[in-house]
């Protein structure tokens, strides 16, 4: 799943940090995206992502627990993608 293959629904709400869509994906499954956006392009963000890594690592197994399934980092942005249903 890659998130150029999403369409924006709506916007489930932003804070300092966070922006959060419901979009829909190619395939049809609702998807909620959780974009970081980065203001300085020299802020490294390898300790937030080893970070999550190892949460995700940690978490898979869990029942009731999808805190995200992909994150991807750009130049611009860094986005979370957790499925909705």
């Amino acid at each position: 799943m890659t998130i150029n293959l999403t369409h924006f629904t709506f916007s489930l709400g932003s804070t300092r940090f966070l922006k959060v869509a419901r979009t829909t994906h190619s395939d049809g499954t609702e998807v909620v995206v959780k974009v970081f956006a980065k203001h300085d392009p020299q802020l490294q963000l390898d300790t937030y992502k080893n970070t999550l890594m190892e949460h995700h690592q940690k978490l898979y197994t869990t029942a009731n627990v999808l805190p995200f399934q992909h994150f991807w980092v750009s130049v611009v942005e860094w986005s979370l993608l957790a499925c909705f249903s």
